[in-house]
């Protein structure tokens, strides 16, 4: 809503309370550039890694590039050399704790199917996950700790709806 008096914003809590009764605040982050990271089990292969361009454009920019685990840090920079999203992108290095921190979640719970961090947000050279979808297989229901990166990493994580810097 990019609110930013304090009037707007009591005004606008005002009538979300009535309409909905929940209402989840949050600091409005300008993204220099938005990008997708996840992972996927392919059918007699290991795990599809993806990144690509995030948030609105991963579905019409078809931006994404692929690669079969394990990835290390070289395998990482290449996979966003190869996106459109690269020259947006600084400093590509920041996103290797992200992708060491997924592979490690994949390795201590292998019944997550799919996962996609989408958009991870890149403001000011630092990142920020807005939203994560993991999928479970029917057969394994894990429980997941609250923040499943590494918690150097996730000072700000929560498990429910909202940003989270990495």
């Amino acid at each position: 809503m990019d609110l930013k008096e304090e009037q707007e914003i009591k005004e606008a809590f005002d009538i979300l309370n009535r309409k909905e009764g929940k209402i989840i605040m949050q600091k409005m982050i300008k993204a220099d550039a938005e990008v997708i990271i996840g992972a996927k089990k392919r059918s007699g292969f290991r795990r599809a890694y993806h990144v690509g361009s995030g948030g609105i454009h991963v579905e019409y920019l078809k931006d994404l590039d692929f690669a079969v685990t394990p990835v290390n840090k070289n395998d990482m920079l290449e996979l966003i050399a190869n996106t459109k999203i690269a020259s947006q992108i600084p400093d590509k290095e920041l996103f290797w704790p992200v992708f060491e921190s997924l592979q490690n979640l994949l390795s201590d719970f292998p019944g997550i199917e799919e996962i996609d961090l989408n958009p991870i947000v890149i403001s000011q050279n630092e990142l920020y996950c807005v939203d994560i979808k993991i999928k479970v297989s029917k057969n394994d229901c894990p429980v997941f700790p609250k923040a499943f990166l590494n918690p150097r990493l996730c000072k700000n994580f929560s498990s429910g709806a909202g940003v989270s810097r990495l």
